[in-house]
């Protein structure tokens, strides 16, 4: 299928810094990945059934296209997990979707790009601020 195509399953077996930090960052920005890594150490948890999505509610393009609150989709331009295209593909199933890409981010954009991420973020909630 198209997910499996997009994300092949032995992206999984990866070191997670691999997963979800992009090349252009882990290359010229060799404290930042370490500060990533000792954040992402600290945050890991187990998640239990508790975190799993409800089988009473899938998410489905077509219960996607009844949203009515705007969306703000992003995704990092190398991110290994959700790339792009895979995040396209649910995007325009979402009215009043913005689908945005952080250029040369992986899966950690937020921290690779804090200033292009937020940028976007405040730009979204502005032109829906009402």
């Amino acid at each position: 299928d198209v997910q499996t195509r997009l994300r092949p399953p032995e992206i999984s077996n990866l070191p997670i810094v691999l997963r979800e930090v992009g090349p252009s960052y882990r290359a010229v920005n060799p404290e930042g990945v370490a500060e990533w890594l000792r954040i992402e150490e600290s945050s890991r948890h187990e998640i239990g059934p508790e975190m799993a999505q409800s089988p009473r509610a899938p998410m489905t393009y077509a219960r996607l296209a009844t949203m009515e609150t705007p969306v703000l989709m992003l995704s990092g331009g190398a991110d290994l997990l959700s790339p792009p295209a895979m995040m396209k593909l649910v995007a325009v199933h979402i009215p009043n979707c913005r689908f945005e890409v952080v250029p040369e981010a992986g899966h950690a954009a937020f921290h690779e790009q804090p200033e292009v991420w937020n940028r976007l973020v405040l730009d979204f909630i502005r032109e829906h601020d009402g």
